[in-house]
């Protein structure tokens, strides 16, 4: 990861495991301003304990009214985003014998429809307009 001369305000989704949680706590040392969001309150507060400039965002990225309203919360913190890294994601695993295309749904939403939510998110947020959204694949 690089390191920037100036602290970033970065949102960070998926934040309380995994590489989430080591991504948010290494934007922490580096002293970056960062909202945290994940669904877990509880570890996202224990997370920011401590730190100035991290704050807790609770949020279930597949809701998508919630991702929407949560651009309120993220100007309110940081005034806009620098950066967005949309990290959230789950392991579900599917049964060959049984395919649950519900299931299919909730992961590929997760990891592909709720980032597009999230960058239609009203442009004060983003610091730069978003001009294009990667997606994996």
């Amino acid at each position: 990861m690089s390191t920037w001369k100036t602290p970033q305000r970065i949102w960070l989704t998926g934040a309380t495991s995994g590489i989430g949680e080591a991504l948010a706590r290494k934007l922490i040392a580096q002293g970056h301003h960062v909202v945290l969001s994940a669904r877990n309150a509880e570890a996202l507060e224990a997370l920011c304990q401590g730190h100035p400039h991290a704050y807790p965002l609770p949020l279930d990225i597949s809701d998508r009214a919630a991702v929407l309203k949560a651009g309120d919360a993220l100007r309110e913190r940081l005034g806009a985003l620098d950066l967005a890294l949309f990290n959230a994601g789950t392991c579900e695993y599917l049964d060959a014998q049984q395919f649950d295309m519900d299931l299919v749904e909730r992961v590929l939403n997760l990891i592909y429809s709720a980032p597009c939510t999230a960058s239609k998110l009203p442009c004060p947020c983003y610091a730069k307009r978003v001009k294009r959204v990667y997606l994996p694949g």
